[in-house]
């Protein structure tokens, strides 16, 4: 939803990508900045299966730290 205003902002000094799959293949760290249904659905496993460093910083707090213990995991900013 926010990629073409995104794009505006940024121009091609940040690559954007059409899924989470892509974003994180392959990556060190992902920031997830919020609070989306999409993202929310999103479990260890989905992060553990495509990132090569599964460092994970949840920037909103919807992810239950518990669950994700599996990776290296922050959760910072706003949320519960």
């Amino acid at each position: 939803m926010a990629m073409p205003n995104f794009a505006k902002i940024f121009g091609e000094g940040v690559e954007l990508t059409p899924s989470y799959r892509s974003a994180l293949k392959g990556s060190d760290c992902a920031i997830v900045m919020t609070e989306w249904d999409e993202f929310r659905k999103l479990r260890a496993k989905d992060y553990l299966d495509h990132m090569r460093s599964p460092n994970l910083i949840d920037a909103r707090r919807i992810y239950d730290p518990e669950e994700f213990s599996e990776l290296a995991f922050r959760a910072i900013g706003l949320g519960s």
